[in-house]
Protein backbone atom coordinates (compact mmCIF):
# COMPACT_ATOMS: atom_id res chain seq x y z
CA UNK A 1 0.00 0.00 0.00
CA UNK A 2 1.57 3.71 -0.91
CA UNK A 3 2.83 4.74 2.38
CA UNK A 4 3.01 1.55 4.03
CA UNK A 5 2.04 0.46 7.18
CA UNK A 6 0.59 3.66 8.64
CA UNK A 7 -1.07 4.81 5.47
CA UNK A 8 -2.89 2.05 5.29
CA UNK A 9 -4.36 2.43 8.41
CA UNK A 10 -4.83 5.81 7.93
CA UNK A 11 -7.00 4.59 5.11
CA UNK A 12 -8.82 1.79 6.68
CA UNK A 13 -9.67 4.37 9.55
CA UNK A 14 -11.14 6.53 7.27
CA UNK A 15 -13.08 4.28 4.70
CA UNK A 16 -13.94 0.94 6.87
CA UNK A 17 -17.58 0.91 7.30
CA UNK A 18 -17.74 0.07 11.36
CA UNK A 19 -21.27 -1.45 11.20
CA UNK A 20 -20.12 -4.48 9.17
CA UNK A 21 -20.76 -7.11 10.55
CA UNK A 22 -24.55 -6.76 10.67
CA UNK A 23 -26.12 -6.46 14.57
CA UNK A 24 -27.53 -10.49 13.82
CA UNK A 25 -23.94 -11.82 13.52
CA UNK A 26 -22.68 -13.26 16.67
CA UNK A 27 -20.22 -12.32 18.79
CA UNK A 28 -16.83 -13.92 17.47
CA UNK A 29 -13.55 -12.92 15.34
CA UNK A 30 -13.73 -13.17 11.70
CA UNK A 31 -10.80 -13.20 9.37
CA UNK A 32 -12.06 -11.82 6.22
CA UNK A 33 -9.17 -12.78 3.32
CA UNK A 34 -9.30 -10.73 -0.15
CA UNK A 35 -6.78 -11.46 -2.71
CA UNK A 36 -6.47 -9.26 -5.52
CA UNK A 37 -3.46 -8.71 -8.77
CA UNK A 38 -1.22 -5.99 -8.23
CA UNK A 39 -0.21 -4.99 -12.21
CA UNK A 40 2.92 -3.57 -12.91
CA UNK A 41 1.54 0.39 -13.08
CA UNK A 42 0.24 -0.49 -9.63
CA UNK A 43 -3.47 -1.23 -10.68
CA UNK A 44 -5.78 -3.46 -8.77
CA UNK A 45 -7.46 -6.22 -10.26
CA UNK A 46 -9.06 -9.87 -9.88
CA UNK A 47 -10.49 -8.63 -6.24
CA UNK A 48 -12.24 -11.82 -4.87
CA UNK A 49 -12.86 -12.95 -1.31
CA UNK A 50 -11.28 -16.53 -0.30
CA UNK A 51 -13.30 -16.78 2.75
CA UNK A 52 -17.36 -16.82 3.26
CA UNK A 53 -18.54 -15.78 6.71
CA UNK A 54 -21.34 -13.98 5.68
CA UNK A 55 -23.13 -10.89 7.29
CA UNK A 56 -21.77 -8.06 4.71
CA UNK A 57 -18.01 -8.65 5.58
CA UNK A 58 -16.49 -10.13 2.39
CA UNK A 59 -18.67 -7.50 0.88
CA UNK A 60 -16.99 -4.51 2.95
CA UNK A 61 -13.85 -6.35 2.54
CA UNK A 62 -13.94 -6.03 -1.41
CA UNK A 63 -14.98 -2.66 -1.17
CA UNK A 64 -12.15 -0.92 0.47
CA UNK A 65 -9.86 -2.87 -1.53
CA UNK A 66 -11.40 -1.63 -4.27
CA UNK A 67 -12.28 2.04 -3.50
CA UNK A 68 -8.25 2.50 -2.56
CA UNK A 69 -5.36 4.13 -4.67
CA UNK A 70 -2.80 2.33 -6.78
CA UNK A 71 -0.47 -0.26 -4.81
CA UNK A 72 3.40 -0.06 -4.92
CA UNK A 73 3.90 -2.68 -7.22
CA UNK A 74 5.99 -5.58 -6.40
CA UNK A 75 10.03 -6.40 -7.17
CA UNK A 76 11.42 -9.87 -8.47
CA UNK A 77 15.11 -10.14 -9.21
CA UNK A 78 15.19 -6.27 -9.33
CA UNK A 79 12.37 -5.76 -11.66
CA UNK A 80 8.76 -4.81 -11.40
CA UNK A 81 6.34 -8.20 -11.66
CA UNK A 82 2.71 -9.04 -11.19
CA UNK A 83 1.87 -10.43 -8.27
CA UNK A 84 -0.94 -11.49 -6.09
CA UNK A 85 -2.10 -10.12 -2.92
CA UNK A 86 -3.86 -11.88 0.09
CA UNK A 87 -4.91 -9.11 2.50
CA UNK A 88 -6.47 -10.03 5.87
CA UNK A 89 -8.87 -8.18 7.73
CA UNK A 90 -10.24 -9.03 11.10
CA UNK A 91 -13.58 -8.23 12.37
CA UNK A 92 -14.82 -9.02 16.10
CA UNK A 93 -18.33 -8.51 17.30
CA UNK A 94 -19.07 -8.34 20.92
CA UNK A 95 -20.22 -6.09 23.85
CA UNK A 96 -17.72 -3.20 24.67
CA UNK A 97 -17.42 -4.29 28.41
CA UNK A 98 -16.18 -7.56 26.84
CA UNK A 99 -13.73 -6.51 24.72
CA UNK A 100 -12.35 -3.57 27.73
CA UNK A 101 -12.25 -6.37 30.30
CA UNK A 102 -10.17 -8.95 28.20
CA UNK A 103 -12.66 -10.81 26.81
CA UNK A 104 -12.67 -10.52 23.12
CA UNK A 105 -9.01 -11.21 22.69
CA UNK A 106 -6.23 -11.62 25.19
CA UNK A 107 -3.89 -9.65 23.07
CA UNK A 108 -6.79 -6.54 23.31
CA UNK A 109 -5.39 -3.83 25.99
CA UNK A 110 -7.32 -0.59 26.75
CA UNK A 111 -4.33 1.63 25.16
CA UNK A 112 -4.67 -0.37 21.81
CA UNK A 113 -8.14 0.49 21.44
CA UNK A 114 -8.78 3.76 19.17
CA UNK A 115 -12.30 4.23 19.04
CA UNK A 116 -13.80 6.77 16.25
CA UNK A 117 -17.47 7.05 17.24
CA UNK A 118 -19.85 6.24 19.96
CA UNK A 119 -21.13 2.96 19.04
CA UNK A 120 -19.98 0.46 15.86
CA UNK A 121 -16.44 1.61 16.36
CA UNK A 122 -13.88 1.29 14.37
CA UNK A 123 -10.45 0.18 16.18
CA UNK A 124 -7.20 -1.06 14.29
CA UNK A 125 -5.63 -2.71 16.74
CA UNK A 126 -1.88 -3.54 14.79
CA UNK A 127 -0.20 -5.35 12.31
CA UNK A 128 2.28 -7.76 11.94
CA UNK A 129 4.60 -8.57 9.49
CA UNK A 130 4.71 -12.10 7.97
CA UNK A 131 8.01 -13.66 8.22
CA UNK A 132 7.85 -13.91 4.46
CA UNK A 133 8.65 -10.73 2.41
CA UNK A 134 8.71 -12.55 -1.56
CA UNK A 135 6.35 -11.96 -3.89
CA UNK A 136 5.80 -14.01 -6.87
CA UNK A 137 3.83 -13.68 -10.48
CA UNK A 138 0.54 -14.47 -10.34
CA UNK A 139 0.43 -18.02 -11.28
CA UNK A 140 2.04 -19.06 -8.34
CA UNK A 141 -0.14 -17.51 -6.13
CA UNK A 142 1.35 -15.43 -3.50
CA UNK A 143 0.41 -16.35 0.37
CA UNK A 144 2.30 -13.00 1.13
CA UNK A 145 -0.31 -11.95 4.46
CA UNK A 146 0.98 -7.67 5.54
CA UNK A 147 -0.17 -5.84 7.86
CA UNK A 148 -3.55 -7.74 9.03
CA UNK A 149 -6.13 -5.19 10.20
CA UNK A 150 -8.51 -5.65 13.20
CA UNK A 151 -12.05 -4.01 13.18
CA UNK A 152 -14.13 -4.21 16.11
CA UNK A 153 -17.91 -3.88 16.50
CA UNK A 154 -19.55 -3.29 19.58
CA UNK A 155 -22.71 -4.73 19.70
CA UNK A 156 -24.42 -2.67 22.28
CA UNK A 157 -27.27 -4.28 24.81
CA UNK A 158 -29.75 -1.49 23.55
CA UNK A 159 -30.60 -1.81 20.21
CA UNK A 160 -31.96 2.01 19.72
CA UNK A 161 -28.42 2.59 19.80
CA UNK A 162 -27.44 1.64 16.60
CA UNK A 163 -31.16 2.41 15.09
CA UNK A 164 -31.42 5.94 13.03
CA UNK A 165 -33.34 8.53 14.80
CA UNK A 166 -35.70 10.64 13.25
CA UNK A 167 -35.72 13.14 16.27
CA UNK A 168 -33.33 13.71 18.58
CA UNK A 169 -32.44 15.99 21.61
CA UNK A 170 -29.27 17.43 19.23
CA UNK A 171 -30.34 17.44 15.43
CA UNK A 172 -27.63 17.21 12.88
CA UNK A 173 -26.24 20.68 12.05
CA UNK A 174 -24.24 22.04 9.57
CA UNK A 175 -20.78 23.05 10.44
CA UNK A 176 -20.64 26.42 11.19
CA UNK A 177 -24.37 27.15 11.93
CA UNK A 178 -26.88 28.76 9.69
CA UNK A 179 -24.58 31.41 9.02
CA UNK A 180 -21.88 29.16 7.47
CA UNK A 181 -24.84 27.42 5.70
CA UNK A 182 -26.27 30.68 3.71
CA UNK A 183 -22.07 31.40 3.28
CA UNK A 184 -22.08 27.73 1.56
CA UNK A 185 -25.12 28.04 -0.72
CA UNK A 186 -24.08 31.87 -2.02
CA UNK A 187 -20.40 30.51 -3.03
CA UNK A 188 -21.79 27.09 -4.44
CA UNK A 189 -25.89 27.37 -5.43
CA UNK A 190 -26.64 27.38 -8.77
CA UNK A 191 -29.49 29.99 -8.29
CA UNK A 192 -30.41 30.05 -12.21
CA UNK A 193 -31.12 26.52 -12.67
CA UNK A 194 -34.85 27.10 -12.62
CA UNK A 195 -34.84 29.93 -14.43
CA UNK A 196 -32.64 28.15 -17.62
CA UNK A 197 -35.00 25.44 -17.47
CA UNK A 198 -38.31 27.16 -18.07
CA UNK A 199 -39.58 27.10 -14.72
CA UNK A 200 -43.17 29.29 -13.83
CA UNK A 201 -42.38 32.68 -11.56
CA UNK A 202 -43.05 31.44 -8.49
CA UNK A 203 -41.39 30.25 -5.02
CA UNK A 204 -40.39 26.75 -4.38
CA UNK A 205 -39.17 25.09 -1.45
CA UNK A 206 -37.18 21.93 -2.23
CA UNK A 207 -36.41 19.33 0.42
CA UNK A 208 -33.80 17.04 0.82
CA UNK A 209 -33.68 14.23 3.33
CA UNK A 210 -30.31 12.23 4.18
CA UNK A 211 -28.95 10.51 6.88
CA UNK A 212 -25.70 12.00 8.62
CA UNK A 213 -23.77 8.75 10.33
CA UNK A 214 -21.74 9.14 13.76
CA UNK A 215 -18.35 9.36 12.21
CA UNK A 216 -20.32 12.48 10.81
CA UNK A 217 -20.30 11.37 7.09
CA UNK A 218 -23.57 11.94 4.70
CA UNK A 219 -25.44 8.87 2.70
CA UNK A 220 -28.61 8.02 1.48
CA UNK A 221 -29.10 11.60 -0.01
CA UNK A 222 -32.53 11.75 -1.85
CA UNK A 223 -35.27 14.26 -2.57
CA UNK A 224 -38.68 14.66 -0.83
CA UNK A 225 -40.42 17.06 -3.29
CA UNK A 226 -40.56 16.89 -6.98
CA UNK A 227 -41.01 20.66 -8.24
CA UNK A 228 -38.81 19.83 -11.35
CA UNK A 229 -37.23 22.25 -13.80
CA UNK A 230 -33.28 20.86 -12.46
CA UNK A 231 -34.29 21.99 -8.81
CA UNK A 232 -34.10 18.69 -6.67
CA UNK A 233 -31.29 17.77 -9.02
CA UNK A 234 -29.18 20.93 -7.75
CA UNK A 235 -30.24 20.27 -4.64
CA UNK A 236 -28.91 16.84 -4.07
CA UNK A 237 -25.70 18.20 -5.79
CA UNK A 238 -25.63 20.65 -3.13
CA UNK A 239 -25.97 18.35 0.21
CA UNK A 240 -23.46 15.93 -1.49
CA UNK A 241 -20.93 18.20 -2.32
CA UNK A 242 -20.92 20.11 0.78
CA UNK A 243 -18.49 19.03 4.06
CA UNK A 244 -19.29 16.48 6.38
CA UNK A 245 -22.10 18.06 8.89
CA UNK A 246 -22.25 17.50 12.72
CA UNK A 247 -23.92 14.32 13.92
CA UNK A 248 -26.93 14.14 16.23
CA UNK A 249 -27.06 13.26 20.00
CA UNK A 250 -29.53 12.00 21.79
CA UNK A 251 -29.01 10.95 25.64
CA UNK A 252 -25.42 12.04 25.51
CA UNK A 253 -24.36 9.84 23.24
CA UNK A 254 -23.16 10.57 19.04
CA UNK A 255 -25.99 8.92 17.04
CA UNK A 256 -27.06 8.26 13.35
CA UNK A 257 -29.95 10.53 12.43
CA UNK A 258 -32.49 11.45 9.85
CA UNK A 259 -31.89 15.23 8.88
CA UNK A 260 -34.00 16.92 5.92
CA UNK A 261 -32.79 20.34 4.44
CA UNK A 262 -35.02 22.43 2.78
CA UNK A 263 -33.46 24.94 -0.33
CA UNK A 264 -35.70 27.58 -1.60
CA UNK A 265 -35.17 28.54 -5.12
CA UNK A 266 -37.38 31.92 -6.29
CA UNK A 267 -38.13 32.80 -9.74
CA UNK A 268 -39.31 36.71 -10.56
CA UNK A 269 -41.23 37.76 -13.49
CA UNK A 270 -39.17 39.87 -15.73
CA UNK A 271 -40.43 43.56 -15.20
CA UNK A 272 -40.57 45.32 -18.71
CA UNK A 273 -40.39 49.25 -19.11
CA UNK A 274 -42.86 50.23 -21.40
CA UNK A 275 -42.88 54.14 -22.93
CA UNK A 276 -45.26 56.39 -21.79
CA UNK A 277 -47.57 58.18 -24.49
CA UNK A 278 -49.51 61.33 -23.63
CA UNK A 279 -52.16 62.63 -25.81
CA UNK A 280 -52.33 66.77 -26.23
Amino acid sequence: FPGGANEWRKYLEKNLDATVPKQKAKDGAYSVIVQFIVDKEGNISDVKTLTKHGYGMEEEGVRVIKKGPKWVPAMQNGKVVKAYRKQPITFYLGKEENIHSGKAEKNFSDNQLRSKVEFNKVVIVGFSDSAKNEKTEPSQKSTNDLHEITVIGYKSENAADNKIFTQTETPPSFPGGEEKWRKYLSVNAKGATPVNNGAPAGTYKVIIQFIVNTDSTITDVKAITNHGYGMEEEALRLIKKGPKWFPAKQNGHIVKAYAQQPITFQVQEEVTNKPITKSN
